[in-house]
């Protein structure tokens, strides 16, 4: 025995997702994106023709094409808004966003910051050099 009730067709059934997406289109709210935020990477190298700036400047490259148009990453040369000596503080701050230097730039706030940038010192490897200020008496010299 068949069932009474409705008949529903295909036609019908168009007609109201069509209606359906017409709401919702209308309800949505319009969110207008405005500008990329733009961050802002100075590095401890002037702007022309040194190595290192032109490998910064190639890291830009290639992070705007990944980024898209959401986000831009501006690369600036020496000085442009702080101290070479000052970029890491900088970045700590807030002042730049990122920054682009060698971790030996920061060894008069740290001497920590040699072993992990300053190459061999005395003719040692980082983990030679760690050794003999722990086992070696290096710390007396520290």
């Amino acid at each position: 025995m068949a069932k009474k009730g409705k008949k529903y067709s295909r036609r019908k059934f168009f007609k109201a997702t069509a209606a359906a997406t017409a709401v919702a289109t209308l309800t949505k709210p319009n969110i207008a994106l405005g500008a990329p935020v733009t961050f802002k990477m100075q590095t401890a190298w002037p702007g022309s023709k040194n190595i290192f700036f032109e490998m910064a400047k190639d890291y830009e490259r290639r992070v705007n094409e990944m980024a898209g148009s959401g986000m831009r990453l501006e690369v600036l040369p020496r000085g442009a808004i702080v101290e070479t000596s000052k970029i890491t503080e900088a970045v700590s701050k807030g002042v730049i966003d990122a920054g682009h230097t060698t971790s030996v730039s920061w060894y008069n706030k740290n001497n920590a910051a040699l072993l992990f940038g300053g190459g061999p010192t005395f003719g040692f490897s980082s983990q030679e050099l760690m050794g003999w200020i722990e086992y070696g008496g290096g710390r007396e010299y520290l």
